[in-house]
């Protein structure tokens, strides 16, 4: 009975019918076939030759998993997840992808790892996820392999090795998780766990960019652009930031607005670079926020906004942008876009001093060039002095004594 509803639904020997497909299940629904439940169940929540119904796809899971069907337990599992056809509940979820797990369903293993992982429906426990992402991998499972690789990359649950993290990946590959290989070119292009290898770098990210992998397509596009293992090319460059950023990568809509600001790979073009870095800036990206603020603080392809660029210096240091401190130092040493207070401007210059940023360093090692006031300088002994840097007058005077103290404090933090 559940065969020939089998053939009916795809066609196979028979008229397709889906109808007559539905029919026949619910026949076999009738004589208790749990199988059934769950292929018509699948039916309604695909709307695949009847009208979509998530209410009536999740009664037809529930009915198959009562009667212990595994995958219907998972599929009931993922509706308590998701919300469709029930009211959300993580915990049932959890429960549901416990049970189907214990049935031997490898997908709904690697989903109760993952909630362990994430600590939803229950208490978050990397040690559990680790358990059930390796039930799942062991059972077969693509996606598992590769977050048991995540795993041993990051030391969750495990105590960190690379080399076992490559392993997985490459399992994960083998079985046909291109997402995968994505993990495994980052491995292979920084030399961790396996040799550098930048040939192999490229192949696995290639792979990976062949089924939509946008963080992939932003990692090769950056060796393209750099020539790192590859001749250096700024259209294929740019070609491949353009993938990334259409996928959502939003490091890669920042890396795309460079190439458009320095007209590397495409024209110049100071606008699009602009939309491009207010598109990232405003998903969050800290560098995006201090690059637009340069441009709207120079009036370089925008009308000059000191204020809005100040306010986006802001954002970037809180995001912790290292750059967009000195930019929030100038802003207040001069007053631009923000009242002009001299102390503060010292305090964000010594953030990005001791955080290694070279300019700022150049900048006041040779300060008597540039239009500063005694506030300022001062401050910034003054803080030289509470960190043990200097040992001098507070006189705002950058002498050989002042200069030596900023060599030694840089990049400290």
């Amino acid at each position: 009975m559940v065969f020939y509803a089998d053939m009916l639904r795809s066609g196979y020997g028979v008229a397709k019918d889906a109808l007559a497909a539905a029919d026949w299940y619910q026949k076999a629904i009738d004589l208790g076939d749990t199988a059934a439940a769950r292929k018509l169940g699948l039916m309604y929540d695909t709307g695949d030759g009847v009208t979509a119904d998530d209410f009536k796809a999740a009664l037809l899971y529930k009915t198959a998993s009562d009667g212990d069907d595994a995958v219907a337990t998972r599929f009931l599992a993922q509706m308590y997840y998701d919300g469709e056809g029930v009211a959300r509940d993580l915990v049932k979820s959890a429960a549901l992808y416990l049970k189907a797990s214990e049935l031997g369903d490898a997908p709904a293993s690697r989903w109760l790892g993952l909630m362990y992982d994430r600590g939803e429906g229950v208490a978050l426990d990397d040690l559990k996820a680790v358990e059930y992402y390796k039930k799942a991998a062991d059972a077969g499972d693509a996606v598992a392999m590769r977050y048991l690789g995540e795993m041993y990359d990051a030391g969750e649950g495990v105590a960190e090795d690379d080399k076992k993290a490559v392993d997985y990946f490459n399992m994960a590959v083998s079985a046909g998780d291109t997402v995968a290989a994505g993990a495994l070119g980052a491995m292979y292009q920084y030399g961790e766990g396996v040799d550098q290898d930048y040939d192999l770098a490229r192949k696995n990210y290639q792979i990976a960019v062949d089924d939509g992998d946008g963080i992939a397509a932003r990692r090769l596009g950056l060796m393209y652009d750099l020539g790192r293992g590859v001749a250096e090319d700024n259209v294929k460059a740019v070609e491949l930031y353009r993938l990334a950023h259409d996928k959502g990568d939003v490091i890669a809509t920042r890396f795309l607005a460079q190439m458009y600001q320095g007209g590397e790979g495409v024209d110049r073009d100071l606008l699009q670079a602009a939309v491009l870095f207010r598109e990232a800036a405003k998903a969050g990206d800290a560098p995006a926020q201090r690059f637009l603020g340069v441009m709207l603080y120079d009036g370089t392809g925008l009308a000059r906004d000191y204020a809005q660029a100040a306010d986006l210096f802001k954002q970037a240091v809180d995001g912790g942008d290292l750059a967009a401190n000195w930019w929030l130092a100038v802003c207040y040493l001069y007053g631009d876009g923000v009242a002009e207070k001299p102390e503060r401007a010292a305090d964000y210059a010594y953030v990005a001093v001791t955080g290694g940023h070279d300019y700022a360093l150049e900048t006041l090692l040779n300060i008597g060039e540039y239009d500063t006031s005694r506030a300022f300088r001062q401050r910034l002994q003054e803080r030289m002095r509470t960190d043990g840097y200097y040992d001098g007058r507070i006189d705002g005077s950058f002498g050989p004594k002042t200069r030596a103290a900023l060599n030694a404090a840089f990049n400290t933090r």
